[in-house]
């Protein structure tokens, strides 16, 4: 159904961006079918499958959502991730530079907090994480030429210049 409302927004000369936690059909990397000027993405807040099968139960594996819009940009399309809501230490230890590693050849990188739960105000130093998580994101983004987006309320006081 995805498809064929797509499908139907590039008739009418309107782009379509699509996000999922899903892993995108090869079939949309058919422009002539679904159009070059589509945008697509998908949310990846870790590497790790045990987290994913905790927080995001029924969705696609990781790898498999990096191999789709890694297929996706090979061919020719704009890619993105959204990085949100990103986890505190307290939810999961991670390092998000493999993160970034992991996508660093799609067009567009979104960052945001985790915002839905208290869990991760109840991380001692929230803010101060979230600060330097978007930091190195801007960072990584900026010296790769990767367009970036820091969600509002993702930082809690301007502290860094991008």
């Amino acid at each position: 159904m995805t498809l064929e409302i797509i499908k139907r927004l590039n008739l009418d000369d309107i782009k379509a961006v699509t996000i999922s936690n899903g892993a995108c059909p090869d079939d949309l990397a058919d422009v002539d079918m679904y159009g070059k000027q589509n945008e697509h993405g998908a949310t990846i807040i870790s590497l790790f499958e045990d987290f994913r099968e905790r927080f995001e139960p029924g969705a696609a594996p990781i790898v498999q959502r990096i191999g789709a819009l890694r297929s996706l940009h090979e061919a020719g399309l704009k890619t993105w991730v959204s990085m949100e809501p990103y986890p505190t230490p307290n939810i999961v230890k991670q390092d998000i530079r493999e993160i970034l590693k992991a996508v660093s050849f799609v067009d567009r990188i979104v960052f945001g907090r985790w915002n839905y739960s208290n869990r991760s105000t109840s991380f001692s130093h929230s803010p101060e994480f979230y600060n330097a998580m978007a930091e190195q994101v801007a960072r990584y983004c900026n010296r790769r030429g990767i367009d970036f987006h820091i969600k509002e309320g993702t930082i809690s006081e301007h502290v860094f210049a991008v």
